[in-house]
């Protein structure tokens, strides 16, 4: 729990690791580049520490393999806020990062942005489940796993994995949660976490696309059409960021967009209209 919680500190180490052989390279001394780091980071790191990882004698992330930031993994975190889920085998030591969705090209193009994120050749191929009628992609990764049952829980803490590349970051959003409303002329995508909207409702900002949002009631109990079960709802709102009026449309279409064709293909219909 302790590793899960401190996840976060990884991706920190990652690029504390990058820094010293990168200074070092530019002429620095191994004690400058050691207040660098504690002023920069607040980091205490030693100078022979610091030696050893400018002349790539040590590792300071051990066994874990940190995704880089990319648009890759921007791509992924934001898709897998929207439609992912987490699977773990304490007995095999697997730690599984899953998406599964009914798109084709949804799912295809998650599976190779995976793994280019992680850094494996083959793209992650998406197997049809014929229990959900779904397409299901599935990957071991410890350190992405644990980066990401910490964002289920506080989406804000992978923001500066995501602020860098706020087109894909979205994109894999609205993939998974987005929809386009032909009848009142919006896209809209709608989740129980406010915390989800804001933190996408940010990255909209930084690309200059205006949104609202709207906070929906919802029955407290939800029965399953098929088993038939009823439950209670954990959440009993739902909101929604809606992005309306021909100028922000046109402006997520050339920006953001979608992945998935059909819905591609529809936002093209809906600007079309206003023609």
């Amino acid at each position: 729990m302790r590793e899960t919680k401190n996840i976060y500190e990884l991706y920190v180490r990652n690029e504390l690791y990058q820094l010293p052989r990168k200074l070092h390279q530019e002429g620095l001394g191994y004690k400058k580049i050691a207040n660098y780091i504690k002023e920069r980071y607040g980091f205490h790191v030693s100078i022979s520490t610091i030696q050893r990882w400018a002349r790539n004698i040590s590792n300071p992330l051990g066994r874990y393999k940190i995704p880089e930031r990319s648009p890759e993994l921007a791509y992924v975190i934001g898709a897998w806020l929207g439609d992912g889920t987490l699977a773990k085998r304490e007995k095999g030591y697997e730690y599984m990062i899953r998406l599964m969705v009914k798109d084709y090209d949804f799912a295809s193009q998650w599976g190779k942005a995976l793994a280019k994120a992680v850094g494996r050749a083959i793209a992650y191929r998406p197997i049809w489940s014929k229990k959900h009628c779904r397409w299901l992609v599935s990957a071991r990764n410890y350190a992405l796993y644990s980066l990401l049952s910490v964002a289920r829980i506080d989406p804000f803490v992978v923001h500066e994995l995501l602020a860098d590349f706020p087109r894909e970051a979205c994109r894999g959003f609205f993939d998974a949660e987005g929809s386009v409303n032909f009848d009142y002329y919006y896209v809209t995508a709608c989740v129980n976490n406010y915390s989800l909207v804001s933190l996408f409702g940010s990255l909209l900002e930084s690309l200059s696309i205006k949104f609202k949002v709207y906070r929906f009631g919802r029955p407290c109990l939800m029965t399953d059409p098929k088993s038939g079960v009823s439950y209670t709802r954990s959440q009993n709102f739902i909101y929604c960021l809606r992005i309306s009026k021909k100028v922000n449309l046109a402006k997520f279409q050339d920006t953001i967009s979608f992945t998935i064709g059909r819905k591609r293909q529809k936002l093209k219909r809906l600007l079309e209209r206003y023609s």
